[in-house]
């Protein structure tokens, strides 16, 4: 039994922040938006194995499906989102170096001050970041897998704003 407790102890510890509930305000902001600028910024100091037209195509793809209107920067938008992938290769290059990187994706939108109507701001309304260590071979592919995760669900709380009506 007291093995049993240390296994769960230590299960319990490994489980990420990232998996407590969401607050309801945060999709609650996606309701009525139906025009989004993507933006993609890949910081990559020395390793050059993610393209942005890449990421860019996955996240168009998916607000698309789901009913999203992607428009240019220089046209009207309800937001914009923004993925922002930072990646960090250790000194000695080989092959079996991890390579760490920080990914996020962000909605901001323009918001008012409750307190001052008049005043307003890009603030961001909607977002999910993880920081990550990967063997170099499978780094790109981790980078896909969690775009889509987190694309996923964005979408998922986007739908529960804004339900399909048929």
């Amino acid at each position: 039994m007291k093995g049993l407790t240390v296994v769960l102890t230590i299960i319990g510890l490994l489980v990420p922040i990232t998996a407590s509930p969401e607050p309801a305000d945060e999709y609650e902001s996606l309701k009525g938006l139906k025009k989004v600028v993507v933006i993609i910024v890949v910081e990559d100091e020395i390793w050059s194995g993610i393209r942005e037209e890449s990421l860019r195509t996955t996240a168009e793809l998916k607000l698309r499906l789901a009913g999203i209107e992607v428009v240019d920067a220089n046209k009207k938008s309800d937001g914009w989102l923004f993925v922002n992938l930072t990646l960090k290769e250790s000194i000695e290059s080989d092959e079996l170096q991890p390579v760490t990187f920080f990914f996020q994706l962000r909605l901001y939108q323009n918001v008012t001050l409750k307190r001052d109507s008049t005043i307003s701001a890009l603030a961001p309304t909607w977002g999910r970041s993880i920081l990550k260590r990967s063997s170099r071979t499978k780094t790109i592919p981790a980078i896909e897998r969690i775009l889509k995760t987190f694309l996923d669900r964005f979408l998922n709380e986007y739908l529960k704003a804004n339900p399909i009506t048929r």
